[in-house]
């Protein structure tokens, strides 16, 4: 088994992707993330908050590039999964390594950077040089790259703004990290169309700009979290690809509205969502 999961070995390079659905791909991601901040909670000991939501956010990153870049070239999934939980673990190792004291000014964007250099070192630089030479992307498969990849930076997007809205503080972080799991997850999975990709895709760029409108606000954490399940339940409904570009029209017009800071504000989560999206 293990020989099937070595990067050099262009055997275990396919030549299409195993599922023709996002979600498989997407699902595994979440699980590394999820598995990343769990092994965070346990392992990663760094006393000053803002140094501790760094790394967190930098690990974050280094493993999102681990993991795109494995499956564009290998289109292996199990392959991208073993590999990518190894860079969980040597980042988490150098980091590690490192102290609340080392982590001054620049020595903490220095010290972050080697960890993720050390990642890539051990994972992605063992990619077949000569296979990459030569390697080439149908239309198909990039835009089928790109529709994993917007749902990535939705969930990304949505976890980090909770990490960072609860102001992650070291005696709370299990809780906090818990928190903003649980809702990224919930948010993102609401998202899939098992028979679409595409139409999925769509709905993940709709999510996400509402979702960066919705950041600007001055609302906590569980307000944000409403908004967001909310407003992911009631796209739901809409199934057909012609629909979901007159909710983009809609939401353009409302979110850039000066009307829309006070409604947020003066309305409950449910009643500003379908302020927000009437007359769709």
């Amino acid at each position: 088994m293990a020989e099937k999961l070595i990067i050099s070995n262009t055997d275990n390079y396919n030549k299409d992707f195993e599922f023709n659905d996002t979600k498989p791909y997407v699902g595994k991601y979440m699980e590394l993330i999820n598995e990343y901040l769990l092994y965070v909670v346990e392992n990663m000991i760094i006393q000053d908050d803002t140094h501790l939501l760094f790394l967190i956010q930098r690990g974050v990153e280094t493993i999102t590039h681990c993991f795109k870049f494995l499956l564009m070239y290998t289109k292996n999934l199990d392959l991208t999964v073993f590999q990518c939980k190894k860079a969980v673990y040597y980042y988490i190792e150098f980091i590690g390594q490192i102290s609340d004291t080392s982590l001054q000014h620049s020595y903490l964007q220095l010290n972050s950077k080697d960890a993720t250099l050390f990642v890539y070192k051990k994972t992605i630089y063992d990619v077949n040089n000569i296979y990459r030479k030569s390697f080439t992307l149908t239309d198909k498969d990039q835009q089928f790259l790109n529709s994993i990849s917007n749902i990535i930076v939705l969930f990304n997007s949505v976890l980090f703004h909770l990490l960072e809205k609860d102001r992650l503080e070291y005696s709370r972080k299990e809780s906090i990290i818990r928190f903003a799991l649980d809702k990224s997850n919930s948010v993102t999975y609401r998202l899939f169309n098992k028979n679409n990709y595409l139409l999925t895709d769509i709905k993940a760029e709709l999510c996400l700009f509402a979702f960066q409108i919705f950041q600007t606000y001055d609302m906590d954490s569980i307000k944000y979290s409403n908004l967001c399940e909310i407003f992911i339940k009631k796209l739901r409904k809409y199934s057909e690809i012609d629909e979901l570009r007159e909710v983009k029209l809609i939401l353009k017009d409302k979110l850039y509205n000066n009307e829309s800071v006070s409604k947020s504000e003066e309305l409950s989560p449910l009643r500003y969502i379908n302020w927000i999206l009437n007359p769709i």
